[in-house]
């Protein structure tokens, strides 16, 4: 989770980017500890490189109330390893009320990578992303109480390093409803041409 290219610099004034959800999500950088393990970036030697939950670890442990409770816990754990998360599938009860499963994997991942269909320029290009196995199960099930605990299904990455910044996930850099606001007041200002917001 190649990568797309780094966003464009916000118009001055604007915040950074606040969290979101790890599946969709993390945790912004600030000057903590957790911050700087994620930029000390070691050499990469081509192999598979395993994520490793201590025993002790409460997204093992234990059982959350919702959802929220677990991704949150989760968060830092994925900052930590310097990784990110997507959600591959979810599932919903049979009522279709709620979702009850989340099947997440490496946001690094991607099946079946096909070449460039563009056509603009002749373009050559040919996008090839890490088939990386990773993947956990987050559940909530019957026999919990219907609180929510996770699971592992592959911990090991593959085809991939480490991140070496917050900036390769695409989902760390969404911007703040704030943001979102601005941006849309300057594209509505009819006296602000699209050139000028794109700066």
């Amino acid at each position: 989770m190649a990568f797309p290219m780094p966003p464009p610099a916000l118009p001055s004034g604007l915040p950074e980017p606040r969290e979101a959800l790890p599946v969709e999500s993390a945790d912004e950088c600030s000057d903590s500890d957790d911050c700087d393990d994620f930029h000390d970036h070691d050499d990469w030697d081509g192999q598979p490189w395993e994520v490793v939950f201590p025993s002790d670890s409460p997204l093992l442990a234990i059982t959350y109330e919702s959802s929220g409770g677990l991704f949150d816990a989760l968060k830092g754990f994925c900052i930590e390893n310097r990784m990110g998360l997507i959600t591959l599938r979810s599932q919903k009860d049979k009522a279709k009320t709620r979702t009850i499963k989340y099947e997440l994997v490496c946001d690094k991942s991607r099946y079946n990578p096909r070449e460039s269909t563009a056509k603009i320029r002749n373009t050559t290009t040919t996008k090839l992303a890490a088939n990386c196995k990773f993947k956990i199960i987050a559940q909530s099930l019957q026999t919990n109480n219907y609180e929510w605990s996770m699971r592992i299904v592959s911990p090991l990455h593959r085809d991939h390093s480490r991140s070496k910044n917050l900036t390769e996930h695409n989902h760390w850099r969404r911007l703040t409803e704030e943001q979102m606001n601005l941006l849309v007041d300057l594209c509505l200002d009819k006296t602000t041409s699209c050139r000028c917001v794109h700066k």
